[in-house]
């Protein structure tokens, strides 16, 4: 392919667009949820936009003798946008929260996002119009088909970078920084030939000025009993951590939604009420494997309690970073080994090496859902070959029972007995309205539980439902995220409510 003049401006451009796609779906994910509607809010205005700049670029490239000249000034104006974004980012978020996150969404892309797309988007119609003044027309169409490979790639490009490297290394506000620098760089040899030069020069010195002067403020909109301590990216979603000002009680939030609330000198006591749910439950097996699994790390609570208890526990969490904060934040030893990888994938090499588990704990949230690929027939047939004939296995999933929404639940059940002979469903918070969120936590087992008596006060919260008839979640079927939607929302809700709309806004 022979490449069309202002190769790098082209290149730079179409990653950039793809950089800003993905950083918006990290920044509304907290927010938001990671939904539909987020990504259906963040595709279409990023079309519209496009679309818009293409046919705008055409026309002005039909009119200005140096149509290049104009996308310079484009750049710059796009370069300090995007650099100054993290300053005037709050309150759109607050009026997006307030909106909801069915159209909260759309308005967050149209007043953050949309003019960068916009501006950015007439790159390649301006740089073909110089192009095609330069060689009187000729090749005009092969020129068209080059530049827009060019983007293309260049857009690959910013993909890849931003979600591998970008998001993970640097979080999200120094990520934007870093993709108003790369438009600056992309339009460095113009403006140091004299375009624009003026311009540049003060849109940088605003931007450096921006950023050494800004600090801010974490705990902005926060409920005033707590303190944001800790904020970060990773590869798979914004962590924060929240500490209670008075009794120094700390919350782990991933993407916007509380992984765990635990409080004590070393953080070995849990504030929701599902783990004494379930650390009751367990002692209600003869199990005599005394060597447990958790999927999902968390906070590290179930962790550092079976180890306490007596059990050995090998610990499955998906994200690096998630591990470190556990760590640093809330006690977990170094010496407990955590294994860095997917639970699935765990569990089927546990199975090829012949593993078993007395106990094995799924206890996964990330940004009000949970992965959809865990609770299949097909994932719990593995797991069981790994379970020993007389442990157990827990799942606890947020959900609401009322009788118009509790697909997610009965789906559960059905799916757990097709594997297990022994399931019971426990409602945690059954004194709320049904239509309010609860833990739904399952037991099964292969073999029946040493009591039966269900006159607790935990056994009371028994959930009883005819799942004759309905068919089991698989690898095949699995609409469980569809199914979650409502539940994610109304998390997102309960969690700006609780600790206040500053809590979820990322940067």
């Amino acid at each position: 392919m022979k490449l069309p003049n202002h190769s790098l401006l082209i290149f730079i451009t179409g990653a950039v667009i793809l950089g800003l796609e993905l950083t918006a779906s990290r920044y509304m994910s907290p927010m938001f949820g990671s939904s539909l509607y987020i990504w259906g809010a963040i595709l279409s205005i990023t079309l519209l936009c496009l679309s818009a700049g293409y046919s705008w670029g055409g026309r002005l490239g039909e009119n200005l003798d140096k149509p290049v000249q104009r996308l310079l000034l484009f750049v710059l104006i796009t370069a300090a946008w995007i650099g100054l974004l993290p300053f005037f980012q709050r309150p759109v978020a607050l009026l997006g929260l307030h909106i909801g996150p069915t159209f909260g969404p759309l308005l967050v892309m149209i007043l953050l996002f949309a003019l960068p797309v916009l501006l950015l988007a007439t790159a390649t119609p301006l740089v073909f119009a110089d192009n095609n003044r330069a060689r009187n027309g000729k090749g005009a169409a092969t020129v068209m088909g080059n530049l827009f490979a060019l983007s293309t790639i260049g857009s690959v490009f910013g993909a890849l970078t931003t979600a591998y490297a970008l998001i993970p290394m640097l979080g999200l506000r120094t990520t934007l920084f870093a993709l108003a620098i790369v438009l600056l760089v992309a339009a460095a040899p113009y403006v140091l030939k004299g375009m624009h030069i003026r311009t540049a020069s003060n849109l940088v010195i605003l931007v450096a000025l921006a950023q050494l002067v800004y600090q801010p403020d974490r705990s902005s909109g926060v409920n005033s009993d707590f303190q944001i301590i800790h904020q970060t990216s990773s590869g798979y979603g914004e962590i924060a951590v929240l500490q209670h000002r008075k009794n120094g009680s700390r919350i782990l939030l991933l993407d916007g939604t509380s992984q765990n609330w635990l409080s004590g000198e070393n953080f070995e006591v849990s504030n929701f009420e599902h783990t004494a749910v379930i650390d009751s439950q367990i002692q209600q097996y003869p199990t005599t494997n005394k060597k447990a699994l958790v999927l999902g790390l968390g906070a590290g609570f179930f962790t550092r309690h079976l180890t306490r208890l007596g059990w050995s526990v090998d610990s499955v969490e998906i994200d690096p970073v998630v591990h470190r904060v556990a760590k640093k934040y809330f006690g977990l030893a170094p010496s407990i080994p955590v294994y860095i990888q997917d639970g699935r994938t765990f569990v089927e090499a546990a199975r090829q090496r012949g593993q078993t588990y007395g106990l094995i704990i799924f206890d996964i949230f990330s940004g009000g859902g949970q992965p959809a690929h865990l609770f299949t027939v097909d994932a719990l047939e593995s797991m069981a070959a790994i379970l020993s004939e007389d442990g157990v296995i827990i799942t606890n999933r947020l959900l609401t029972l009322a009788s118009e929404r509790n697909d997610l639940a009965l789906y559960s059940l059905a799916t757990q007995k097709a594997v297990f002979p022994h399931v019971r469903g426990f409602d945690v918070y059954p004194d709320e309205p049904e239509t309010q969120l609860t833990n739904f936590v399952v037991f099964s087992s292969k073999v029946a539980p040493t009591s039966l008596s269900y006159r607790s006060r935990i056994g009371e919260k028994l959930y009883l439902a005819n799942t004759q008839g309905i068919e089991v979640i698989s690898d095949n079927w699995n609409p469980s995220e569809i199914w979650a939607i409502d539940v994610s929302r109304q998390w997102h809700s309960t969690i700006q409510e609780w600790l206040g709309e500053g809590a979820v806004i990322p940067m």
